[in-house]
């Protein structure tokens, strides 16, 4: 329940927002798209959430996109980046440019 509040809360920001689950030695996995973030990439919330990055843009760019998720997840500060794709063939409906934030759990 509290969950689903704050997923109503992030709904509201104009800026996209996805937010992460994040296990120790997993891959990261979509929890939530915020309704700014489902504008911008033209994915559906059921296209991405519970599923990682490789299994939701591919082989080209997912696998660049779990490894900066995991740094900024590892990292002791709040901390962002940016991923360029190579190739929008692997998702030619998102932007070129990604940006990440991830707040330290510390």
């Amino acid at each position: 329940m509290v969950l689903e509040e704050l997923f109503k809360l992030v709904d509201c920001v104009p800026t996209p927002i996805f937010i992460m689950d994040v296990t120790p030695g997993q891959l990261p996995i979509y929890a939530h798209y915020n309704s700014e973030a489902i504008e911008k990439t033209g994915f559906k919330l059921s296209e991405i959430v519970g599923r990682n990055s490789i299994e939701v843009f591919g082989t080209v760019f997912g696998p660049a996109a779990c490894e900066e998720q995991r740094s900024a997840n590892n990292a002791s500060t709040s901390t962002s980046y940016r991923s360029k794709m190579r190739s929008a063939s692997c998702a030619p409906h998102l932007p070129r440019n990604l940006m990440h934030r991830a707040a330290s759990s510390a």
